[in-house]
């Protein structure tokens, strides 16, 4: 039996891979917007606020979670409803409000400098040409961030949708694009 410690032997070079981006209107998408919007409304009435948030959303429907410390209030329902109204949803927004108020227990480890949460956070960064992203991750990004300047300026399509390319030789080999369009959409022009 021969042991091999060359990590190219197992796991050769990949001369292609793929790598895919959402649309503004994407639910995960969405939801992130959602959140980023009500942190920052907290911090507009005080910007010693402790925001915790996450949210859940499917269709029409939309689950607000997590902790807030705030000297002040903020009309979290009515954010969420102008990001998904920003967007480009037009039906009205089903909201359970979940959020309450940060333990106590939270509030005063945060307050002495302890981390108030536990999280680990993996990113990616190299030395590029592209903002410092792989060419494929940086490449799909744009792409889908034209396709939603598009969709903005010729409403042919709805919010949500997914782009996908395949990168062989620093090159978009296949690109893919999916696109959320109403039944009588003609799809030829689109």
């Amino acid at each position: 039996m021969r042991l091999y410690n060359d990590s190219a032997a197992v796991f050769p070079p990949r001369s292609s891979y793929s790598v895919e981006s959402v649309l503004e209107g994407h639910p995960d998408k969405v939801c992130d917007q959602i959140c980023d919007a009500i942190l920052d409304s907290y911090l507009e009435v005080d910007r010693f606020a402790k925001v915790a948030v996450e949210c859940l959303g499917t269709g029409n429907h939309l689950v607000l979670g997590g902790e807030v410390f705030c000297d002040g209030v903020v009309d979290v329902i009515a954010v969420a409803r102008n990001v998904h109204k920003e967007i480009g949803y037009e039906q009205e927004l089903n909201i359970e409000n979940r959020l309450r108020t940060q333990s106590e227990q939270l509030r005063k480890a945060v307050l002495s400098g302890a981390a108030g949460d536990q999280g680990v956070m993996y990113g990616y960064a190299c030395d590029s040409d592209y903002n410092y992203l792989p060419y494929g991750t940086y490449t799909v990004n744009a792409i889908a961030k034209e396709i939603d300047l598009l969709r903005k300026k010729t409403r042919l399509y709805l919010p949500d949708g997914k782009v996908q390319i395949t990168v062989k030789n620093y090159r978009v080999d296949i690109l893919i694009v999916s696109v959320h369009h109403s039944r009588d959409t003609n799809v030829e022009q689109l």
